[in-house]
């Protein structure tokens, strides 16, 4: 989810990468004469579709930490209210848990 609520779209980046692709596939033509040229091109394709699945699995994993943290609000809230910042402490800790987890799994 976004901040307003939305859910996050990934379109875009699809759309940047489909644009990427195609001018990789622009310049592996016009390299098709030096193998080593095109075999670079090639290379360059393949790191960018890596580079674009990490990036997506990144986003969703933050989008799920972010979900998380926003269904946990209420009960900061209410520790807030209720004067128990042990509760309140224990919401962060959890958070924070979270969001080094999203990171390092990733």
């Amino acid at each position: 989810m976004t901040s307003n609520g939305e859910p996050f779209k990934l379109l875009p980046l699809l759309t940047i990468q489909h644009t990427i692709a195609h001018s990789i596939e622009l310049a592996h033509r016009a390299c098709e004469h030096s193998p080593q040229d095109a075999h670079d091109v090639k290379r360059s394709a393949i790191l960018c579709r890596a580079q674009l699945i990490y990036t997506i699995k990144l986003l969703k994993k933050i989008e799920q930490t972010a979900a998380s943290v926003l269904e946990m609000f209420p009960d900061l809230e209410l520790a807030i209210e209720d004067d128990e910042p042990s509760l309140a402490h224990d919401f962060f800790e959890t958070v924070r848990k979270r969001a080094c987890s999203s990171c390092t799994t990733s």
